[in-house]
């Protein structure tokens, strides 16, 4: 399959057939788009024909939607979203976890191998694809290594309250997925940093305080760490934390010091979670603001004018679910930020706010509104970048008509109501950007236009 469309007469046969339904034509148009490397906003395009194909069955769109979602294209980085759509495919006799684990490195792997490799190991090893153990009280080295020897993915130890001598070298061996010791309450410095070798993430969320030296053991740890239960800890810790290579989830940390907050603007994850901060000072802003991966601060719900344009400074996808309004003045600050910006809490959307977030040049995120009035829609018409809204439900005309001029993606995945008016305006969109509506309103669309076009 070439990478670029020539335009010519087989690829308008395989989107009139990609749009009447059939699974093939939206996985080969999915695929042809996906291709299409640094054209803006095709992988967004891309993965809606993908997901049609995946929803009919359609097992190869399945693995791609895995990839998509566990790779960031064209949606947003979901390893959960990943692992669902992966998991799917065990009703074709494919062990959808072991399928994701071989492959989520290799997005342009051979889907045959893939195929044929995991259901040979499927059949050799019998592994489960979820160990759901919170039912374990104890542990003794032998039976960490006969589980880690039966289980195939996470490990759920929560019931456990302490590892006995050799179990946390046992548990290091596992291979894949989370390891969870939610019930633990301490843990020496020494199991720490052989649990730190784990190759996945590891979660210590029963944890209520974190001496330095243990800290340090864990910092080593690639894959991720949770630590969700501890509400304080040293400068010192969170510096050691900071040089962490994994995500890093501190969900329940009530206070940062600038010199901490500098240090964590360095951090190298993905994933940085510090959704437990109720305020954010100017000061601790601009540390923060050199950070560049997703950084979750959804405890905030007010956020100063001198916080705004701290983190207006920073590359990262910020997350601030927690604000439920925004001023005019705090809109017109972040709106100067180079990344992402997601905004989910906010229920209403007036006019002046909306046309300060319009000049966001990164992808913007509201989809906690239900409704938009039409001096905020024209307003968000002028975005570019990618918008969501899939809180909405229903589009009046003259909204849909607006809409249709934002370029970027555009996402309205729970829209429900919809004329044929405000139809044929998103589709026109979809000319230049992609449009993710649901399948049930497209369907309901499609069949009133085929019932039309009949004598």
């Amino acid at each position: 399959m070439q990478s670029q469309s020539n335009g010519g007469g087989g690829d308008k046969e395989m989107m009139e057939r990609a749009r009447q339904g059939d699974a093939e034509a939206q996985y080969a148009l999915g695929q042809l788009l996906m291709e299409q490397k640094g054209t803006p906003g095709v992988a967004a395009k891309a993965v809606k024909w993908l997901r049609k194909a995946a929803e009919q069955g359609h097992k190869r769109a399945r693995y791609c939607m895995g990839v998509a979602y566990g790779y960031g294209l064209g949606v947003t980085k979901n390893e959960l979203e990943a692992m669902k759509w992966f998991r799917s495919l065990e009703g074709y006799g494919y062990n959808g976890m072991e399928w994701a684990l071989m492959f989520m490195g290799d997005p342009d792997g051979d889907m045959e191998w893939v195929l044929e490799a995991t259901n040979a190991r499927r059949q050799r090893a019998g592994m489960d694809e979820i160990a759901s153990t919170f039912e374990i009280k104890s542990l003794t080295t032998a039976e960490a290594a006969d589980l880690i020897r039966e289980k195939g993915y996470n490990l759920y130890l929560d019931g456990l309250e302490e590892l006995q001598p050799g179990v946390a070298e046992v548990l290091a061996r596992h291979r894949w997925g989370l390891i969870s010791l939610n019930g633990i309450k301490t843990i020496s410095k020494e199991d720490a940093m052989i649990l730190a070798r784990h190759s996945g993430p590891l979660s210590l969320d029963g944890l209520d305080a974190l001496p330095d030296d243990v800290a340090e053991a864990l910092s080593n740890q690639k894959s991720g760490l949770f630590l969700a239960g501890i509400s304080s800890l040293s400068d010192r810790a969170l510096m050691i934390l900071a040089s962490s290579p994994g995500d890093l989830w501190l969900e329940r940390l009530e206070s940062l010091s600038d010199a901490a907050a500098k240090a964590l603007g360095q951090f190298k994850g993905e994933m940085l979670g510090l959704s437990g901060l109720a305020v954010l000072s100017a000061s601790m802003a601009e540390g923060l603001a050199q950070y560049s991966g997703h950084l979750f601060l959804d405890g905030l719900r007010e956020l100063s004018v001198g916080a705004a344009e701290a983190l207006a400074k920073s590359k990262a996808l910020i997350h601030l679910h927690g604000l439920t309004r925004l001023s005019t003045d705090v809109a017109d600050a972040l709106a100067k930020h180079g990344g992402g910006l997601n905004l989910d809490g906010l229920s209403s959307l007036s006019a002046p706010v909306a046309e300060r977030l319009a000049k966001l040049d990164g992808n913007l995120y509201l989809n906690g509104l239900m409704q938009i009035s039409d001096k905020a829609a024209a307003a968000l018409g002028r975005h570019r970048g990618e918008l969501w809204l899939d809180g909405v439900k229903t589009l009046s005309d003259t909204v849909a008509k607006s809409l249709a001029k934002h370029e970027g993606d555009l996402s309205l995945r729970n829209l429900a109501v919809l004329s044929d008016v405000g139809y044929q305006a998103l589709q026109q969109h979809e000319f230049n950007f992609a449009c993710c509506l649901n399948d049930q309103l497209l369907e309901a669309h499609q069949a009133a236009a085929r019932q039309e076009s009949q004598p």
